[in-house]
């Protein structure tokens, strides 16, 4: 340790910071678009194309020839064609192609980013000097042991191959409008057919490499330093020559539109609006990987609304929507889903006029209405039908006299059920608009709640003599069943505040704030009627609540442990001073059973979703100049820490700042230490989900911050995002949630950029 603080030797005693020696501080990047916009009576177009380039925050290693920093251009081109075919004709035709162009490492950012505060950097150098004439490759540092047979070198990991991307998007779309006011006023009608077209190309090329560690060193005549040391191959020798891997993929999507609008006013105060809408809608993947996906999944629907304002004071509104789904059989294939709004502005009565200058907008509203959801989760399509796999490789035999007959079993992956239906969601809103002052402060609230009922899950409340899912050391013979079973209530508020005031010609005030609150019930799951343990019931609790043991303390002295509930249960280490100590929940009956286990878990009282998100800023105008900036939060959230333990069984995991600056230790004896006692080993009594790894995860985040300059056709600004986080918890970004934070990190972006308008 002390020839490592020292830094006697940095092959044989090495101390390496992964991370700078593998991400830069700051990385430039580049936009530029330009548009035109033209036409005269019989036609108009508009054209727009823009480029972005980003340069990714992984420095480039000048090891190979080849280049591995992250590197992503991006191309948008948007075309817009208007003919006015007649007078009541309009002929509209848009083209959209965006393209975007990747290099980078073979293995993605996150992952690297991940494995560099998996690294531990005592372990091992990046590489050792010079090549031995035996080798004709890099010497990169290595530790026998790990998952891979040697620790991985994150440095060698970044530089062994690279990785090319190359993506496109095309989309058109035409559009016919027609105006029929000469059959009867405000009478139109459109249809509109669109295609997209989106498509993937890979190609990777990665080699092999080899690790060595020093295998024995000796000291210099004064014990300063080392004079000499000898390498060995820390797991079997690698091809490093590059190997080349492709693979392409992509999708397509149709979708047509026919709609019939009506839009008259009668005697100037009976508004009356219509509206009719088909659709169809299809997408086909481009490589199918099974009989299933090479079917297009298909969407039809019909809509419709009616709307009528008497004086624009007294409004009603009707809508319906009829849509079918593939996901449900005959019978069940389409829902009808109404809703229905009312609203009222008594800011226009007459008796309202004298306090106008006040109150210039007053408006009441409210709402009921149905909406549906045909998604079944993962991915799952035709969920109505059962799923048998007649030859399923993982129950394959032999027989036969010479045993060499081999077959292959059926495997029952999915029961069917015809009655799965659509996920129908009954939503209630109540309203108020609330303009003052001539306009210059708006402010509009809404109250709200659903209840989302036949929601999909898969059916957990199964007796296993049922045999739906046997267990086996070797095969998967679970079959599922799908089912509507759950119900949720959501209910909360909107609150939105817009603020503008002009106090000159000069100088000008705006302000936006938004406030959201929306809170979530579990009213009913796939439980069973009676549960010994109530606390493992999610009903009651938020959708996504973790499901956690409760976290005491640690554990003073063994004579503690020796009177606390066995937690043997947790499996591991045998429990020592220092590790968690949990709390041991009743039963149903008020009983505890002095053992702690997976049922005594509890649900947290938040989940990883934010029931409160806001944001709020201001922008300001002085003569030529603009200034703005917005910030944005989030509260009553919590995310679960895990993954961040240094150390381990099968990898040696790098130790974060928090933990080695509070961890107990027998010169530390703190019981609410930071992080309980250390272990070589893996300890799953010290991981296991707890109220001891939950955190706040509220944060307030300035979001983005803009100064300006305008002269004429040119405006320069200065732009800059994600300048600073304001939040209890502190070891990443809370906004990235639960886990260990190991993705590709959040970035302080500072943009320069100018504009120009030129009109003709």
């Amino acid at each position: 340790m002390d020839a490592t603080r020292l830094g006697l030797d940095p092959y044989v005693f090495p101390n390496v910071d992964w991370y700078n020696e593998m991400f830069r501080k700051g990385s430039m990047s580049q936009n530029a678009n330009i548009s035109i916009r033209g036409g005269g009576r019989k036609m108009d177009y508009f054209s727009s194309v823009s480029f972005h380039n980003d340069n990714g925050m992984l420095k480039n290693s000048d090891v190979f020839s080849y280049k591995n920093d992250l590197r992503v251009q991006r191309y948008v081109l948007q075309n817009n064609i208007n003919v006015y075919v007649t007078p009541t004709t309009r002929l509209t035709a848009k083209v959209n192609a965006q393209l975007r162009d990747y290099h980078g490492s073979h293995m993605s950012a996150q992952n690297i980013f991940g494995m560099v505060m998996d690294a531990n950097p005592v372990d091992f150098p990046i590489m050792y000097p010079g090549q031995p004439d035996e080798y004709d490759y890099v010497l990169w540092g290595g530790k026998t042991g790990g998952n891979y047979g040697s620790h991985r070198n994150p440095y060698a990991e970044m530089v062994r191959g690279y990785q090319e991307n190359f993506q496109s998007t095309v989309l058109g779309n035409i559009e016919l409008h027609q105006d029929f006011s000469f059959l009867t006023e405000g009478l139109t009608a459109s249809a509109m057919f669109s295609f997209k077209n989106w498509s993937s190309t890979t190609t990777t090329r990665a080699g092999g490499y080899n690790q060595f560690q020093v295998d024995n060193y000796t000291w210099n005549g004064d014990h300063t330093g080392i004079s000499d040391y000898d390498l060995v191959m820390s797991k079997i020798e690698q091809d490093p020559t590059l190997t080349f891997g492709s693979a392409s993929t992509g999708d397509r999507q149709i979708y047509i539109q026919a709609m019939i609008n009506y839009d008259r006013t009668f005697g100037e105060k009976h508004n009356v609006t219509g509206m009719v809408v088909y659709n169809q809608e299809e997408y086909s993947t481009n490589q199918p990987t099974d009989f299933i996906s090479s079917l297009p999944q298909r969407k039809q629907g019909i809509a419709g609304r009616l709307t009528y304002a008497y004086d624009h004071k007294y409004l009603f509104e009707a809508n319906f929507g009829y849509n079918g789904s593939e996901n449900f059989a005959k019978g069940h294939r389409f829902g009808f889903f109404p809703s229905v709004g009312l609203g009222y502005v008594i800011s226009r009565e007459s008796f309202f006029q004298p306090i106008t200058d006040v109150i210039s907008n007053l408006k009441l509203r409210a709402s009921w209405g149905l909406v549906g959801n045909d998604q079944v989760g993962a991915g799952q399509r035709f969920v109505y039908l059962s799923n048998v796999v007649l030859q399923d490789s993982s129950l394959s035999y032999t027989t036969g006299r010479d045993q060499n007959y081999d077959r292959q079993g059926p495997n029952y992956k999915r029961f069917a059920n015809p009655n799965i239906q659509w996920e129908v969601g009954e939503k209630w809103n109540a309203g108020i608009d609330l303009g003052l002052f001539k306009g210059s402060l708006n402010i509009s609230a809404d109250f709200f709640k659903e209840k989302r009922r036949n929601i999909f899950l898969e059916r957990q409340n199964i007796p296993d003599v049922l045999g739906f899912n046997p267990t086996s050391q070797w095969l998967n013979m679970k079959t599922v069943v799908y089912g509507n079973l759950g119900v949720v209530d959501n209910r909360g508020f909107d609150l939105s505040v817009d603020y503008a005031k002009a106090f000159s010609k000069d100088f000008t005030i705006s302000f936006k704030g938004t406030f959201t609150f929306a809170r979530n019930k579990v009213l009913e799951y796939d439980e069973p009627d009676y549960q010994r343990y109530p606390n493992l019931s999610i009903v009651g609790h938020p959708i996504g609540s973790h499901l956690v043991y409760v976290a005491d303390r640690l554990f003073i002295d063994q004579a503690e442990i020796d009177a606390s509930p066995s937690q043997t249960a947790l499996g591991g280490l045998e429990v020592r001073p220092g590790d968690i100590k949990y709390k041991d929940i009743t039963d149903v009956n008020g009983e505890t059973d002095g053992i702690i286990n997976a049922s005594d878990r509890v649900y947290s009282k938040y989940s990883s979703t934010p029931e409160i998100v806001y944001g709020f800023g201001p922008t300001i105008r002085y003569k030529k100049w603009d200034f703005s900036f917005f910030f944005q939060g989030a509260a009553h959230v919590q995310l679960l820490m895990s993954g961040i333990h240094p150390f381990g069984t099968d990898i040696s995991r790098n130790v974060l700042d928090y933990i080695a600056d509070d961890y107990w230790s027998e010169s530390n004896p703190n019981i609410w230490a930071k992080y309980p006692r250390l272990s070589k080993e893996d300890n799953p009594n010290n991981t296991a989900a707890s109220t001891y790894w939950l955190r706040n995860g509220a944060f307030l985040k300035l979001k983005n911050v803009e100064v300006g300059f305008t002269h004429k056709m040119m405006r320069v600004y200065l732009r800059a995002t994600n300048l600073f986080t304001i939040s209890e918890f502190k070891h990443w970004d809370p906004e990235v949630g639960s886990g260990n934070g190991l993705s590709y990190p959040t970035q302080r972006v500072i943009n320069l950029g100018i504009q120009f308008s030129f009109n003709k």
